[in-house]
């Protein structure tokens, strides 16, 4: 199981962000990683609230508009469909054109004796395209709305990404400022060492030249009491 998959599981059971960071530290998991884990959570919890939001809010509005038409088309008494009224009139019309006689058809009411009927028509007409063209509109909403909160989703993680980064460099800034003295104080040491090395050669090769220069002295010597002992021998000879 990913790292991920166990935070969102976590989650899941209600458990709190503190306490899942601390359980994820004690399975020794990096705290990067922990924090992409967090960041990639409240994405997609993000991203199907919105989805739930959209899919559940659209369902009633489009509901509730449906049961608007009822009640005002209930409050006036008048149960109207436009399509089928229309054709109905047409069929009336040809019927009275066809059978009645021509007396009793010019008593019969004409199309245009009806103008509440007509007005009633023309207001009822524009408010189903208006309640098409809002629930157009909401779903335009819903989409927006969605896009804009991956927006700020995604520029909180980034926030939070360039917050650690600034928080490094600070802390390397700081390594640096504190450090750099210490370091010079090093460098002088060094040198000063490097100086004591030189003289301690120098002396050495000087100990050792003297060395020399008393061995040739003694071999003189050597060689002088030889000579000397040799003239002894041959004196007494």
């Amino acid at each position: 199981m990913t790292t991920l998959e166990k935070v969102l599981e976590l989650k899941r059971m209600g458990i709190p962000n503190s306490e899942i960071e601390i359980r994820l530290k004690n399975e020794e998991i990096s705290p990067m990683e922990i924090n992409d884990a967090m960041n990639q959570s409240k994405i997609k919890e993000a991203v199907s609230g919105e989805r739930e939001y959209s899919t559940k809010g659209m369902i009633p509005s489009i509901m509730g508009g449906s049961e608007e038409e009822e009640n005002s088309s209930s409050e006036n008494g008048e149960t109207y469909t436009p399509s089928s009224t229309k054709n109905q009139n047409e069929g009336y019309e040809d019927y009275s054109s066809e059978s009645l006689p021509p007396q009793e058809y010019s008593n019969y009411p004409k199309k245009n004796e009806y103008p509440g009927f007509a007005r009633d028509y023309e207001e009822t007409t524009p408010v189903e395209e208006e309640f098409y063209e809002n629930d157009y509109s909401d779903g335009g909403n819903y989409g927006r709305m969605n896009s804009e909160t991956m927006i700020e989703v995604a520029e909180q993680v980034f926030s939070e990404k360039v917050k650690e980064i600034e928080k490094d460099l600070r802390t390397l800034k700081e390594f640096k400022t504190i450090s750099a003295p210490i370091i010079e104080e090093f460098n002088e040491r060094l040198k000063r060492i490097e100086k004591n090395f030189d003289k301690m050669q120098i002396a050495i090769l000087e100990r050792v030249g003297s060395f020399g220069r008393n061995i040739d002295s003694l071999n003189k010597e050597v060689e002088m009491v030889e000579d000397s002992f040799e003239k002894m021998n041959k004196n007494k000879k």
